[in-house]
């Protein structure tokens, strides 16, 4: 009989999601870099890069490319936490270490 499509069907726990609780049990982490702070925001779903003043035009583009927007409401350039916004993330640390000659995080 073949299974209907209302059929309960449980995934192997390798492919299942995090739930959103469960990644707000985590907990926010906060990095410091040499240049900016990294905050993972697990409450409103969000990876933010907290600069000191408004960052250079070169820095800002960086930030674009890799898919972060502006929010005033928060101080910060942030998208949404996935494992790509932290790819993203780390990715932007990098580029923009290279463009100040810093050392990444």
């Amino acid at each position: 009989m073949p299974l209907s499509p209302y059929s309960e069907i449980t995934l192997p726990p390798a492919v299942q999601r995090a739930t959103e609780s469960e990644v707000k049990e985590a907990g926010d982490t906060q990095t410091e870099c040499e240049f900016c702070k990294i905050v993972e925001d697990t409450s409103s779903m969000r990876i933010k890069l907290i600069f000191e003043g408004k960052p250079e035009p070169e820095v800002r583009e960086v930030l674009k490319s890799r898919g972060f927007r502006w929010a005033p409401s928060q101080g910060a350039w942030q998208r949404q936490l996935t494992a790509n916004g932290k790819y993203a993330a780390e990715k932007a640390i990098e580029e923009i270490g290279k463009l100040k000659g810093e050392r990444a995080c």
